[in-house]
């Protein structure tokens, strides 16, 4: 059997994505206050455009299951 499941996350995907982006530029050594702000604006902006793959309007998630081969998957946005 298929199961399609849609899930609304506005601010859950949001936030998740702009932690993790801190925490990834946060990890850069030497950068000053600045370069890091340009640093993390960049990486925000293309780190949205790569979840844009999985994600129609930054919030809302297509999960497929299918209960005879026991997957899960999610759609890829076209």
């Amino acid at each position: 059997m298929i199961i399609k499941v849609t899930l609304k996350e506005p601010d859950d995907f949001y936030e998740a994505i702009m932690a993790a982006v801190a925490d990834d530029v946060a990890a850069i050594p030497g950068l000053d206050a600045e370069e890091h702000e340009a640093v993390l604006e960049a990486r925000q902006t293309k780190t949205f455009e790569k979840m844009a793959k999985w994600l129609r309007y930054g919030e809302y998630v297509d999960l497929i299951f299918d209960t005879d081969t026991m997957t899960a998957t999610v759609k890829v946005q076209e």
